[in-house]
């Protein structure tokens, strides 16, 4: 039952559009029936089709590993695969690579105080926000700032996995851990690879990024 993950629907769409037998399954397993077809379905069918199949497998597919490098090839960058951006999936890694490991200015956490600034605008004789205004931006900040240093926790967790490491992690204490880290790295000042040439190590982390990348290992891969 190659197909049975696909609703019904699904399938009959892609086989009707296939020109192909109508089935309760698809003709092949999903992963080659996605190498077979994947030059003649749109992507409004290749996407259900796709979920399939695993992003570290799709990447034996050379048109879809030609796609990404295309991709990843863009310049400016794409977001997904500059340094600011990957750190916060990879933290490991980069630290690992010489990075620093104290946060990374969000353009986020920017974002928030902004947007309370113009949707909220009253502001005093002055033209200064008001105390209220200033107060609200600064809570939403500290919770966008929270919320960006739990996923770098979850990430933590996630790349320890990968690395085999054969240890079960309890997620509170492991939680409580990587929060006094954090904070003991901002009040204090010390990083790892505060002493190391960052722009080195942003060259060499967007060099793995895009390894990663291509070969449907990131996380952020569906």
């Amino acid at each position: 039952m190659s197909g049975a993950q696909l609703p019904p629907d699904a399938i009959e769409a892609i086989l009707k559009y296939l020109d192909l037998p109508l089935s309760s399954d698809l003709p092949l397993a999903p992963f080659e029936f996605l190498s077979t077809h994947l030059r003649i379905l749109p992507s409004s069918l290749l996407t259900p089709l796709s979920k399939l199949v695993p992003p570290r497998q799709r990447s034996f597919i050379p048109l879809i590993k030609s796609r990404r490098l295309v991709y990843a090839s863009q310049q400016p960058r794409p977001p997904l695969l500059r340094a600011d951006r990957g750190r916060l999936r990879w933290p490991l890694l980069w630290e690992r690579l010489g990075g620093s490991s104290l946060p990374v200015p969000s353009s986020e956490v920017e974002e928030e105080e902004n947007w309370v600034e113009s949707e909220f605008n009253f502001r005093s004789v002055d033209g200064e926000p008001r105390q209220h205004v200033r107060k609200l931006g600064g809570f939403l900040r500290e919770l966008e700032e929270e919320r960006e240093q739990e996923g770098v926790r979850e990430a933590r967790r996630a790349e320890r996995r990968l690395d085999d490491v054969g240890e079960e992690f309890d997620s509170d204490s492991d939680d409580e851990d990587e929060r006094q880290r954090d904070t003991t790295r901002i009040q204090s000042g010390l990083a790892i690879g505060a002493d190391v040439d960052q722009e080195k190590v942003k060259e060499s982390f967007e060099k793995r990024l895009l390894e990663i990348f291509v070969d449907g290992l990131d996380i952020m891969i569906r």
